[in-house]
């Protein structure tokens, strides 16, 4: 009678000289108990959420490494992925850009709850009037406008935030309000 390592041992050589037949076996047998395996796995990091926390950190990089691979191989399918993210989700989307941009300009960011909030009051309604030239333009196609720009010092924040129909947004860009009013015909009061 075979004791259970030398079991393991002479399972473990099958599968280092029948690697295909491995493949098959063990992916027929994911498909087939697909619910069990993941509820064991949830179980299992569920119960192990410091013992997995110990294991990412301490192999950041390989797995940093293997994510950027399968990345490579499979481009189109990550993007397509991203994209329904992204249509699905345009707020968060919108949030993450402008945090993305406000950390690499080192700008403060605010509220962001506030800010999402005040943002999906105005884009749920019709129209918005633009704070700049006070036109009245549809809300999906307005932008959300930093009255101090983020590149010039101005912070992500609700008191920074205004309406800006997309003119008025995409001429104004990153100037300041001194300078952008030189650039245009009828320079806005404030």
């Amino acid at each position: 009678m075979r004791t259970k390592e030398e079991l393991r041992a002479r399972g473990a050589a099958w599968r280092t000289a029948n690697p295909d037949k491995t493949r098959a076996i063990q992916s027929k047998y994911r498909s087939k108990n697909s619910e069990k395996l993941h509820a064991a796995s949830a179980a299992w990091l569920a119960a192990n959420k410091e013992k997995r926390r110990e294991y990412l950190i301490a192999n950041a990089d390989k797995i940093r490494l293997r994510q950027s691979k399968y990345r490579l191989l499979n481009n189109e399918k990550e993007r397509a992925r991203r994209a329904k993210y992204h249509a699905n989700n345009p707020e968060i989307s919108s949030r993450a850009r402008c945090i993305r941009r406000s950390r690499m300009l080192n700008a403060v960011v605010g509220n962001l709850i506030t800010i999402a909030t005040w943002e999906r009051s105005w884009r749920s309604k019709r129209f918005a009037i633009c704070y700049w030239c006070s036109s009245r333009t549809a809300a999906k196609k307005s932008h959300m406008d930093h009255i101090q720009p983020l590149a010039k010092g101005g912070a992500h924040s609700i008191e920074n935030l205004c309406i800006a129909c997309s003119r008025c947004n995409l001429s104004k860009n990153s100037k300041s309000i001194v300078a952008w009013n030189a650039t245009i015909k009828q320079p806005i009061l404030l």
